[in-house]
């Protein structure tokens, strides 16, 4: 296993279902692989994601809405241009999982 483009697809469609066994054996995964900092950032990042659905509420639609998505990756994107020195490898994945995953987000709550 790898933090690639599947991995993250895999990890979103994970978060979004509500399946955090799937979620937690992804994220365990990864935990034991030897990550550049930008992979660091990225699954810290995801973490943080699963944290900040599973401990409001496990129906991310009533928690997640278009404004704040919109608003959130706004403000995620305005941090990433501060650049180099302000923001490092990490903090460009941690930042970048953000962003890609609360497109995703809006995307899924379009379809349903």
């Amino acid at each position: 296993m790898s933090l690639n483009e599947e991995t993250i697809r895999e990890f979103f469609e994970y978060v979004l279902k509500g399946d955090y066994a799937g979620v937690k054996s992804l994220t365990e995964s990864l935990e034991t692989l030897s990550l550049s900092e930008y992979e660091l950032g990225y699954l810290n990042a995801m973490k943080g994601i699963v944290s900040m659905i599973k401990d409001s509420d496990s129906n991310v639609k009533q928690y997640l809405n278009e404004d704040f998505i919109k608003s959130r990756s706004l403000k995620f994107k305005e941090v990433l241009k501060l650049g180099s020195p302000m923001i490092d490898d990490y903090d460009k994945g941690f930042f970048e999982c953000w962003i890609k995953f609360l497109k995703t987000a809006l995307e899924y709550l379009k379809k349903s």
